[in-house]
């Protein structure tokens, strides 16, 4: 038997328009959240200053079955609010460095994932607002990689993905005629990958390993496939309504429907108190918190589960 405080607390909304008939809905896969925040760089040289605002976005992809953030990418106007950090990449963190026949090779794997007309992640976003470019942006991964095979992973940020693993499926034709690849995660050995992780102190090997979340709606691992006759529902933003990628993922069976984040489920309202993006001093602190949300989230849907069935045995005895 379903849970019945899990589906409320993972689907339950108070969107307005009841004509939409949502409240619960199992159709619904997630939501699209946007947040940002003006932070202040500060001056270390002259204490009590600062120096300028920098700009910060986030997209992310919320994911009502699992109850995890799947996918996420940042947008920054100054890569260096990475806890000051120098030489850093297209995610905000150092770069790392493979050796082959005595000559030393960064590891980028951007370009295997995508043309994007010759542009790296870094120089698409880098301005730090949400502008159309970089929501556009975040629904192409988000449909290229996730939509796809649907792995999970430790840490879903799609710029450290892209950066450090090569597509599941290479050269696959768009329908543009430019040859892109499917999916992320797969190291490439000869780069030596793992121990340079390792090594790093930067990264996690744990965080590049796909994995089958568990699925709270469904009871069970693996994710529903939507079809023409049963699309999946997507909470977006209103102030992110774009024509263009409504029809394009209506066209993928998902239907999208605007809103607001406080219209939608306790599951979002506790994701935003744990980012509270008001507050973030850096990069860094982001993807700490997603990290922490994602770990608690399963812990707190776990107790919910238990709680659940102690009452029902505890009826039965009565």
């Amino acid at each position: 038997m379903r849970n019945l405080n899990i589906k409320k607390y993972l689907l339950e909304t108070n969107i307005g328009d009841s004509s939409q008939n949502i409240k619960q809905n199992e159709n619904v896969f997630g939501a699209v959240l946007a947040y940002n925040a003006k932070i202040k760089e500060v001056n270390y040289n002259e204490p009590g200053s600062f120096k300028e605002f920098n700009l910060i976005s986030l997209l992310l992809f919320l994911n009502f079955r699992t109850g995890r953030v799947e996918r996420y990418i940042i947008n920054s106007s100054n890569p260096t609010m990475n806890l000051n950090r120098k030489n850093i990449g297209v995610d905000y963190k150092k770069d790392l460095y493979f050796t082959w026949n005595n000559e030393k090779y960064k590891v980028f794997h951007d370009w295997d994932h995508g043309d994007h007309k010759g542009k790296t992640i870094l120089s698409i976003l880098g301005d730090g607002k949400m502008s159309s470019k970089y929501y556009s942006y975040f629904i192409t991964e988000l449909i290229r990689d996730y939509f796809k095979y649907f792995g999970s992973y430790k840490n879903g940020n799609i710029a450290s993905l892209r950066k450090l693993t090569l597509p599941i499926k290479e050269d696959v034709m768009d329908n543009n005629g430019i040859k892109i690849g499917l999916g992320v995660g797969v190291i490439d050995e000869k780069e030596n990958l793992p121990k340079l992780i390792k090594e790093s102190k930067i990264y996690k090997d744990k965080e590049f390993i796909s994995y089958n979340a568990y699925n709270w709606i469904e009871n069970g691992y693996g994710n529903v496939e939507p079809t023409k006759d049963n699309k999946l529902i997507i909470f977006i933003p209103n102030g992110l309504k774009n024509a263009m990628i409504e029809n394009f993922l209506y066209d993928l069976n998902y239907k999208v429907i605007y809103t607001n984040k406080g219209e939608l489920s306790q599951l979002v309202q506790d994701f935003s108190r744990t980012l509270s993006i008001k507050t973030v001093k850096n990069v860094d602190d982001i993807v700490m918190r997603i990290k922490s949300f994602n770990y608690n989230i399963v812990k707190q849907l776990e107790r919910m589960g238990k709680e659940s069935r102690h009452k029902v045995l505890y009826n039965k005895k009565k």
